[in-house]
């Protein structure tokens, strides 16, 4: 009798419904400028000519659809979820006429879920695949998940790992190191970069939604970024002793432009990422501090 038990919980579990969005012409609607959705890959499918999400085979793909609102960098991630996922964003019509625009596997091993960011064009209809990630000869595996989908903007601060939660982190000027505890994996990951003297202006500068280390020197008005998407180093000479850094995107483009403001005129200087153009406007006045303004 109690094996008879369990295998009947076993069939009802087997027999879940199909998600009503498993193949792409069925795909969910989603509208507006940020989305947030409770959904499951629980008996989901591959169909036919359907493609490997990330370079992944996967097995257990839900679509949605979106249509851009108006033209902003968005950020797309499933990581409340409790499975191996991957993530992908399309253009196209049809399976066979899709075009990638971003894709990503894992947020940052361990932490198996995904995200990723992308340039929406205002108007433009793009499609999203949620997948389960699956090793050579194993089923891939299924479960709850939320997707989430809102301006690159409204991102946390500090976020080192892209996780969508702000990390523990502090600047140490007496040996110029990072210390940042990372939320996706529950450790300490640690980086020299900087002097005494220098002010830590963290931010995003590359625009792949994780936050990058970075300073200003007020001795030589240089900022220097230590970027996350290829770890290279990027410099910008911009600013003058006394200048305050602060961080912002003040061109909508997804990117931290340099700025400072400058006590002495109540000037405000800004360096847009966008087009690498220059902007200068008298906003405040000696005194004043900038409501945007970083640790000192």
């Amino acid at each position: 009798m109690l094996f008879l038990v369990t295998l009947v919980g076993f069939g009802a579990a087997a027999n879940a419904a199909t998600p009503a969005n498993d193949n792409f012409a069925n795909a969910e609607q989603l509208t507006g400028i940020q989305v947030h959705v409770s959904r499951t890959n629980v008996e989901a499918t591959k169909e036919a000519g359907e493609p490997n999400h990330n370079g992944n085979s996967g097995g257990k793909s839900v679509w949605f659809v979106w249509t851009a609102p108006t033209s902003r960098t968005m950020l797309l991630t499933n990581n409340r979820s409790n499975f191996d996922s991957l993530l992908a964003v399309y253009t196209g019509t049809s399976l066979a006429a899709l075009t990638t625009v971003a894709s990503n596997d894992d947020i940052l091993p361990p932490n198996r879920r995904s995200s990723l960011t992308f340039q929406a064009v205002a108007g433009t209809t793009y499609r999203f695949a949620l997948d389960s990630y699956t090793n050579p000869n194993q089923t891939a595996a299924d479960g709850s998940f939320i997707l989430d989908l809102e301006s690159a903007l409204s991102r946390q601060a500090a976020d080192y790992d892209r996780d969508g939660k702000t990390d523990l982190s502090v600047f140490r000027p007496s040996n110029g190191a990072w210390y940042v505890f990372s939320s996706a994996i529950d450790s300490l990951a640690l980086t020299n970069f900087g002097q005494a003297g220098d002010i830590p202006v963290p931010a995003d500068f590359d625009g792949n939604g994780r936050t990058n280390v970075a300073v200003f020197r007020p001795s030589n008005g240089t900022w220097y970024v230590r970027r996350s998407s290829d770890n290279t180093l990027q410099l910008a000479q911009f600013g003058a002793n006394g200048d305050i850094p602060t961080v912002g995107d003040y061109d909508g483009d997804g990117k931290c432009d340099y700025t400072v403001f400058r006590p002495s005129n109540g000037g405000w200087y800004i360096l847009q990422s966008l087009d690498n153009s220059f902007r200068a406007m008298n906003w405040g006045t000696t005194g004043d501090i900038p409501v945007t303004t970083v640790a000192r």
